[in-house]
């Protein structure tokens, strides 16, 4: 969204230099909206995940497939430090205990 509106902007600038001055002013008022609108975009703060979250998360994250995750469950991490289910009964990841292990994993 960020490149479109940045996109909008080289496009209002560009029309802008080529207008009279009656133009220039909605221009100049349109290229502020957007630049406020790029500034918020560039401004917001990351989004931060809890200690536990869904495979989705893990599989985005790490670039693993859900048949891995089940192997590694079955296998190699411990229930209650890498994976448990959460009180509706699905599996949930424990984002910094499984960013441990693949620093660590050989």
């Amino acid at each position: 969204m960020v490149i479109k509106m940045t996109e909008q902007l080289k496009a209002l600038e560009h029309d802008l230099t080529n207008t009279n001055s009656t133009n220039k002013d909605a221009n100049t008022s349109i290229i502020d909206k957007l630049l406020s609108k790029i500034l918020f975009k560039l401004n917001k703060p990351p989004i931060t995940c809890g200690d536990w979250v869904l495979a989705i998360i893990i599989e985005t994250k790490f670039g693993l497939t859900s048949n891995a995750l089940r192997d590694y469950r079955r296998t190699i991490w411990a229930e209650g430090v890498h994976w448990q289910k959460n009180p509706k009964g699905r599996v949930v990841y424990n984002v910094a205990e499984v960013n441990n292990w693949m620093a660590t994993a050989e």
